[in-house]
């Protein structure tokens, strides 16, 4: 388990403004301690635990957190991904590759937000494991699980098959291109965290390189792809692998770098992004597909669904070849590309909110429960800031990434 601030980073903490605040905490418990005093003290004790309710982040004067501002953030790495389990109590976060920090898969207390890495395991660096046998066999070409330091994780989408757990999918571009499936086991009691266990893989169409994943009750597993010939990557598109056929392109599914992908909630639409001509792309499943596009102001990357059916769209505004270049590490300081957040109206498709979030290098924007959550491929920590944000709209919320990083 690691819940501590910066425990990922060799020198402690990467962003010393969030290591060496605590934002009240300690100042009134010592207060609250000297209470009944005398009248001046008291006095005193008000005023000054006035000021440090105040200080709070994201609380107004209150205490109730403003729609306008965030609150703290949580310190896990690299989070290109999230998937929310049921009940909203855990999340699994897929924290991805880059020059110091190794790629992984985490449960997410969203509580709490304590976390624990779930894949690889302890074991998974030590070699004395044998890889597993995959489940699939023949269905899906899969060999068997990856070995120790090959797993290498992308856009992650989570399955419930049953009260007591379901199916996730991730992207992997370690040891082989592929979607790894595991099966995850929900937490019996309270301080559980959810069980990974790795069951299958489906090895990407040849040629092509994966980034998002997500499901129909069809049994569909669907994915965004493109095709790379001698290193230059061609229009990619959409497809779906059915155990019966393997690997089918979605007609009319041609996107130029597609990136995210998100299902409709009653399965006969889905949506997809295309980072370089920053758009949201909706396309409607069946003999005759029908497709609609609206822009976005950014690059938009993973999709994602609110509470209320709109469509969440994280990306950044930037240009690929120079984040790949500008990102090497996750505190790269040339890695300051600003990230934004848009809600989309599901029927209109119609952009009503974004957000400018500040230099996060953005790549997903996830409600949980009342909060959004920002991820990034390439940044030290899950930005956070209340999901009323995205109805007062303000032109930009500061989660605190270019303050922390002038420190």
């Amino acid at each position: 388990m690691n819940e501590g601030e910066g425990a990922h980073f060799p020198s402690g903490c990467a962003l010393p403004f969030f290591c060496s605040r605590r934002f009240g905490d300690r100042p009134v418990s010592i207060l609250h301690n000297d209470m009944g005093r005398g009248d001046v003290k008291t006095r005193i004790v008000t005023v000054l635990a006035g000021l440090a309710v105040s200080l709070l982040p994201g609380q107004t004067a209150s205490g109730r957190t403003s729609p306008s501002e965030a609150v703290k953030p949580i310190a896990l790495p690299n989070v290109e991904d999230m998937a929310v389990l049921p009940g909203g109590r855990w999340l699994i976060a897929s924290s991805m590759h880059s020059d110091d920090v190794k790629p992984g898969l985490y449960a997410v207390e969203t509580a709490t937000t304590r976390f624990e890495q779930l894949y690889p395991g302890p074991a998974a660096g030590s070699g004395g494991a044998s890889p597993r046998p995959a489940a699939g066999g023949a269905r899906s070409a899969c060999p068997a699980e990856l070995a120790a330091g090959e797993f290498s994780g992308h856009g992650i989408s989570y399955r419930p098959t049953s009260a007591r757990g379901g199916l996730l999918y991730v992207v992997n571009h370690g040891g082989r291109e592929s979607i790894e499936i595991f099966d995850v086991e929900l937490p019996r009691t309270a301080r559980a965290a959810p069980k990974l266990t790795w069951k299958d893989c489906i090895l990407a169409p040849a040629g092509t390189v994966g980034n998002a994943v997500a499901w129909t009750r069809d049994g569909r597993i669907y994915a965004t792809v493109t095709p790379v010939v001698n290193g230059t990557p061609r229009t990619g598109d959409i497809r779906y692998w059915a155990p019966s056929g393997g690997w089918t392109t979605v007609p009319g599914s041609a996107v130029e770098v597609p990136t995210g992908i998100a299902v409709a909630p009653d399965n006969s639409k889905i949506y997809v992004t295309s980072f370089p001509n920053r758009k949201v792309i909706e396309i409607t499943l069946g003999a005759a597909p029908a497709r609609r596009e609206v822009a976005v102001k950014f690059g938009a990357d993973n999709l994602s669904l609110a509470r209320d059916g709109a469509i969440l769209a994280g990306g950044l505004d930037g240009n690929p070849a120079d984040i790949m270049r500008g990102c090497p590490a996750s505190n790269s300081p040339t890695c300051r590309f600003t990230g934004y957040a848009a809600r989309i109206d599901p029927r209109s498709l119609k952009v009503s909110c974004t957000l400018e979030l500040g230099p996060t290098v953005t790549t997903t924007a996830t409600q949980v429960g009342n909060m959004l959550w920002f991820g990034s491929s390439r940044a030290p920590r899950i930005w956070r800031a209340p999901a009323a944000a995205l109805k007062i709209c303000p032109a930009r919320i500061d989660v605190g990434a270019g303050s922390a990083e002038r420190e």
